[in-house]
């Protein structure tokens, strides 16, 4: 079992009047059956420059460098596009989809991507050597739908089904791919 304890840090800078900046860190704990080691602290971050061409047309290119995973810098590239009144489209690597904007509040909309991460396994049966890492991703699609509360809350639902479930234990060439699995994902954002 896999676990992943962390703290969402960001923020977000106008860099000039077309471009804005985002960046974010996750410090914590990434690693499996509940060992809770200092070999277990890791801190992805994540990178983003966005270029808003128009108001309906935004361009997206960045980086996610993850410390445990085998492809520790990993570049991200996309385009934001509102294709229609309250219809906005986003096909971009690691997540595409479509979504509506059905009021000021409420945001519903469908989505495919890949998720995952790295992690630290050295106190599992897994072990072996100095270093035991397992970089994990799946390919998720699903509904999703988002919530907003004023100008600075938001509460997001999500679920569906992951498949091509793979855990890679890439320092010893070995890897395994599971069953799909329906996930299910609620989460709070509050900004300040």
């Amino acid at each position: 079992k896999l676990h992943g304890y962390a703290a969402v840090l960001g923020a977000t800078v106008r860099a000039a009047p077309r471009w804005t900046v985002a960046a974010t860190v996750l410090p914590g704990l990434y690693g499996a059956d509940n060992e809770v080691t200092s070999d277990t602290f890791n801190a992805p971050v994540l990178v983003t420059g966005i270029y808003a061409a128009s108001r309906e047309l935004a361009w997206v290119v960045g980086a996610r460098f993850d410390a445990f995973a085998e492809r520790e810098l990993l570049p991200l590239a996309g385009v934001r596009w509102g294709f229609a009144p309250d219809w906005t489209a986003e096909v971009a690597f690691p997540r595409s989809g479509v979504s509506y904007r059905a009021n000021q509040r409420v945001t519903v909309g469908v989505y495919v991507g890949v998720q995952g991460g790295g992690y630290d396994v050295s106190g599992t049966k897994f072990a072996a050597g100095s270093r035991n890492k397992l970089s994990y991703y799946e390919i998720r699609s699903g509904l999703g739908a988002d919530f907003k509360w004023g100008e600075s809350m938001r509460l997001g639902v999500e679920a569906g089904v992951a498949t091509n479930r793979t855990f890679e234990f890439y320092e010893r060439n070995f890897w395994v791919k599971t069953d799909d699995a329906p996930f299910a994902t609620v989460n709070w954002q509050g900004q300040f």
